[in-house]
């Protein structure tokens, strides 16, 4: 499977409520393209909803990174008309970074 498959899959597992399913999903995702902010952000997600606050912490700092290496065009393609300053902020509020 693909890193964007595997991303489909992860969003599927997550909506039925899967969300040891979506972090596995996710976890693929990311190793397979880590410069997806998105699936970041989405893994964090995951890891907080089966409370791994640690892991979470983390696939947040990662997204930040990743958000910092893409070009926010490219990242806006995949935020349903979210701003990739608004993602960018959500993952500093998570991280209780200013």
């Amino acid at each position: 499977m693909t890193a964007d498959e595997l991303a489909a899959a992860g969003e599927v597992a997550a909506g039925r409520g899967d969300h040891e399913g979506a972090v596995v999903a996710f976890r693929k995702a990311v190793f397979l393209d880590p410069d997806q902010p998105v699936v970041w952000f989405q893994l964090g997600v995951a890891l907080g909803a089966v409370r791994d606050r640690r892991g979470a912490r983390r696939a947040y700092s990662a997204a930040l990174a990743a958000l910092e290496r893409c070009e926010p065009e490219a990242v806006e393609a995949g935020l349903d008309g979210w701003a990739a300053d608004a993602l960018a902020g959500l993952l500093r509020d998570r991280l209780g970074r200013p």
